[in-house]
């Protein structure tokens, strides 16, 4: 179903950083990874072009599709940003100070963003989750804070969202769903077992984590248990991405492998397993990012390699 596409590798001037997700691609192709303190973005094998973001650890970069335009979200030891598309403007900044007050640790940091549309949440190192109000879209360019989630006491690592669940994962690696149309009732939780959840993706019928135990777990959104669990990788999950209209999730880790793996519905017995429908070999590779494109095609960021690996439908 997918073949690498060699001859199309996208050119990168510094090699992205190793840490969870590091890579994101916006519906137009755009693509964005960090690299030490920088962020770079890149489209159809242009110069990277920096982001003018000051000098502070960022954590997490990522494509947010808001309700009138695509914004770069960057999460960082400061707090939380958000940058057009093309990081030439910034349009948004919410200061982790402004919540944990002036005499913040150095460890504190904000990690794992996702939006619905209506809201657009942020996830704390303190395990506070942030909601913003984002109702009148990017034109509107002020996000108030509307509230904040405390149900978690470990830092969150990853956070995705439907149109009625939000679905967090923190450093023990337990899951938390909440209601987002009922005042953000948690409605289930899965405990972990100390292993960090590095990532999450989600469809309406099933939220899918990745931990750093190399385990993928498929949970439907309706039922209160944990439905598949697959030994995904040999090592951490480092990166997820959904292609949500085909069904399919990719994942990588630094084992240096690539997987594809199709999503099951849960809505019949024919598609109530998980299947992996491609795997490549990186060899030498430590495989830190990945990301759909939308267009049938992932890109893999792989850590001191100055390119990104493309693969195609083959």
């Amino acid at each position: 179903m997918f073949a690498r596409d060699s001859k199309n590798n996208i050119k990168l001037s510094g090699s992205p950083s190793l840490i969870f997700n590091n890579l994101s691609s916006a519906k137009n192709g755009t693509l964005a990874y960090v690299r030490l303190n920088e962020i770079l973005v890149t489209k159809d094998n242009a110069e990277p072009k920096r982001v003018p973001i000051s000098k502070f650890k960022v954590y997490q970069v990522k494509y947010l599709e808001m309700q009138d335009a695509t914004v770069l979200a960057v999460l960082s030891s400061v707090g939380i940003q958000l940058w057009s598309a093309d990081g030439e403007h910034m349009i948004f900044y919410y200061a982790l100070s402004t919540s944990l007050g002036n005499e913040m640790e150095d460890s504190r940091f904000m990690c794992g963003v996702t939006t619905d549309g209506k809201y657009l949440y942020a996830g704390c190192s303190t395990g506070n989750i942030l909601i913003f109000d984002c109702n009148g879209g990017v034109g509107k360019a002020n996000f108030p804070l509307y509230h904040c989630l405390d149900s978690h006491r470990q830092a969150i690592y990853a956070l995705s969202s439907s149109k009625t669940l939000l679905a967090a994962g923190n450093d023990c690696g337990s899951i938390f769903l909440y209601n987002t149309t009922s005042a953000f009732e948690l409605i289930r939780t899965f405990e972990g077992n100390g292993v960090p959840c590095t990532a999450l993706a989600q469809t309406e019928d099933v939220v899918v984590a990745g931990f750093a135990s190399g385990h993928i777990r498929f949970y439907r959104s309706d039922v209160p248990e944990l439905s598949i669990e697959v030994c995904a990788h040999a090592r951490m999950i480092s990166a997820m991405s959904l292609d949500p209209s085909n069904q399919l999730l990719v994942s990588c880790s630094p084992d240096q492998y690539v997987h594809v793996w199709s999503i099951p519905t849960f809505r019949s017995k024919a598609n109530s397993t998980v299947g992996c429908i491609f795997t490549d070999h990186l060899e030498n590779s430590i495989c830190t990012g990945v990301a759909f494109n939308g267009e049938y095609k992932f890109f893999v960021a792989n850590y001191d390699e100055e390119e990104l690996s493309v693969y195609a439908r083959s």
